[in-house]
């Protein structure tokens, strides 16, 4: 039974976390709208039920019986960097989409040229800027 439990609560940590980390990255990026209402007013809700998850997995797994609990331990960690990073991809695939739409009504050659560089930039390059 904790078996199971655990695997439940890694893949609910993986799908919140990774929405989590969608909605943080897509609000920083300055596209608020894109994230629900209930987030933006309740944020640390949201990340303490993220991180909620994670340890409750993290304590389930010192139960588990189907592998040793160091190779959970790996397991939990490969989760959480994989949330974490899809989370943020998707997040600037999303902006760099909106963008393009952006780019693509602009009439004014200038702030399209602004918005073309925005879209050259790297992922890394634009969530160091919106800091």
């Amino acid at each position: 039974m904790i078996n199971i439990a655990f695997i439940i609560l890694s893949i609910l940590y993986v799908i919140v976390a990774k929405k989590v980390d969608y909605w943080i990255t897509i609000s920083r990026l300055g596209f608020a709208s894109e994230c629900p209402q209930k987030f933006l007013e309740k944020e640390n809700i949201y990340n303490f039920t993220s991180w909620g998850l994670f340890l409750a997995a993290i304590v389930s797994l010192f139960k588990v019986t189907w592998f040793p609990w160091w190779f959970g331990v790996i397991i939990l960690a490969i989760l959480w960097y994989l949330s974490g990073t899809i989370g943020k991809k998707t997040a600037f695939k999303k902006y760099r989409e909106i963008l393009r739409e952006l780019a693509e009504e602009e009439n004014n050659l200038e702030e399209r040229d602004k918005i073309e560089q925005e879209l050259n930039k790297s992922d890394s390059e634009l969530l160091h800027e919106k800091l």
